[in-house]
Parts: structure tokens; sequence; C-alpha cells
């Protein structure tokens, strides 16, 4: 990306081996600005004051954690302009209040507290973005974001598959609206689940038990004559069909795409399954399948 009216000094101010002086005059440019502000790694003492001089708040957003020296973080902290001081924090609190997803690293600079307080912080947007960007976070935290009052805060806790719901959560987890498809695309279903599960009627939750990895062959089964063509691709890359199902499967939904079907133009171009499990298979089983005449993404 290029500064469209003075792409040359935005080039230069990209340039790694561009010398401390030149990236100083650079930054009373605002083209200038705009690419040392896009170059990778710390940026000089100097070069990061000429941008706070010229560039004001707008360069200060940009002028955080290992992009400057902790020297220059410690002269922002401490600038007499409100305006500078708090460019960076108020950035990333916008971006948490617009639901925009911001790194842990930055929530921790932002509000200045430890990833464990702010995920039992007062403000459910703030928790639920702790939730969806602190991937490592504890068990205990997670059983507390699992029990959080708000459905957004539950949803983002159990958007990934990591850290997981622990057995205990299962049975009211897969009862939550708020968290119900995420968790049957994970969680191995007993009979009576999967059984619950489709007398929803949420085509999300539909969608999201197919893709099921532990479903069983009679699960399977049951799902080949959905009315919805992307529960059926999901089906039809199943480990548990055999090849003619397959063909049979994909057959009809191509047929459906043909005669004007959206739903099935976008269950073949853009749906999220593919046969995940054949990457665990031993190599003779994967080799069989070399000559399948249907591509799968991954």
């Amino acid at each position: 990306m290029v500064h469209l009216k003075q792409p040359q000094l935005s080039g230069l101010g990209r340039n790694a081996a561009a010398p401390g002086d030149v990236m100083v005059r650079l930054a009373t440019h605002a083209a200038g600005r705009h690419g040392l502000t896009m170059r990778k790694g710390q940026l000089p003492d100097a070069v990061a004051e000429a941008l706070l001089t010229h560039g004001g708040s707008d360069s200060a957003v940009l002028l955080h954690g290992r992009r400057v020296s902790s020297a220059m973080r410690r002269r922002i902290a401490e600038h007499p302009d409100p305006a500078i001081r708090d460019a960076y924090a108020d950035f990333v609190r916008s971006m948490v209040e617009r639901g925009v997803p911001m790194g842990i690293e930055a929530l921790v600079e932002a509000y200045g507290r430890p990833p464990a307080e702010l995920a039992a912080g007062s403000d459910p947007k703030l928790r639920a973005m702790v939730a969806e960007t602190w991937r490592d976070r504890p068990m205990a935290v997670q059983v507390a974001l699992l029990d959080d009052p708000d459905p957004g805060v539950r949803g983002a806790a159990t958007r990934t598959e990591q850290p997981g719901v622990p057995p205990e959560h299962y049975e009211r987890c897969l009862a939550d609206p708020a968290v119900q498809a995420n968790v049957a695309l994970r969680l191995p279903l007993t009979p009576e689940q999967f059984d619950q599960l489709l007398t929803t009627g949420d085509t999300t939750v539909l969608r999201a038990v197919a893709a099921n990895p532990h479903l069983t062959a009679g699960m399977v089964a049951r799902l080949q004559n959905s009315p919805d063509p992307s529960v059926r691709i999901a089906v039809a890359y199943s480990r548990h069909v055999t090849p003619e199902t397959r063909d049979r499967l994909l057959a009809l939904v191509e047929a459906e795409d043909a005669a004007g079907s959206i739903d099935a133009n976008v269950a073949l171009r853009w749906s999220p399954y593919e046969p995940r499990w054949l990457r665990d298979a031993p190599l003779a089983e994967r080799l069989t399948y070399l000559d399948c005449p249907h591509a799968a993404g991954g």
C-alpha cells in the first residue's frame, strides 16, 4: 500500500536502507510519515520524535510496543499533550467498542491491566475481546467466561478450539443458543445430544453438526437427505460415506447449482468443509484417494 498522491515519498519511508537523517526529513511530509509508519522493526528515537512533532496524535497511534524504544515509550506516556499521550489507548478502546479484533498484547498495553483482570472487567465488549484473542488462557478463566451473563462473551469464549470446554459444561453449552453452534462443531455428541441439536432447526447449528469430526456413521447417514446443500457437502466429505454416496451427494448439489440455486453455489465454492480426517489417515489409505474426481480445499 502506498500514498497515492506522493508514492515516491511513501516508498522511501518504507525503504529499510533509508538513513536516519533522511527519515527525519521524511517525517515532515504526510506521504513520508505514511511510509515510515509502515516500516518493519523499531524506529530510531529521533525518527519517532519527528513523527510526533509533525504527525501528532495520528502518528502517535502507531508508536507503541516494539515499534519504539522503552525510552520513547516513556516519553510518549509522559507527553504533556493528552491527545498524543493517550492516542494508542484511545484507538484500542474505540476498536473494542466497535468489536474490531485486537490482540491480547494490545489490550494489555492499552488498558494497563493483566489479561485475567481484563477477562473479569465490567465491560462485556472488553471481556468478549479478551475471550476472542487470549487463546492460551487458563481453564479457570475459561470457565468464568463460559458462565458469563453476556451471551456475546460466552460466544466469543467458544469460537475457537482452544482452550476448549470442560466435560462438565458440555450439556449446558449444547443447550445455550449463544454457543450452541460453536460447540456443536467440536464436541463428541451422544445420540441424545445429536437428536436435540437436529430439533433446533437452526441452519447454523445444523451445519456445525454436519462438520463435527466425531459423528458416528449412523449420525452421518441421518444427515444425507438434508435439504441444505451445505450440510450435504459436509456429509460428502465424511469418512463414513462410501465413494458412491459421495458422488451422489456432490452431483446433487452440482445439479442444484446448475439450476440456479444460490445456496448450492455457495456450498460448492465457499464451503469451509473438507476431509480433515484424511490428513491423519495412514499413507496407504491416503494414496487410494489420488484418483478421486473431487477436489477439496486445504
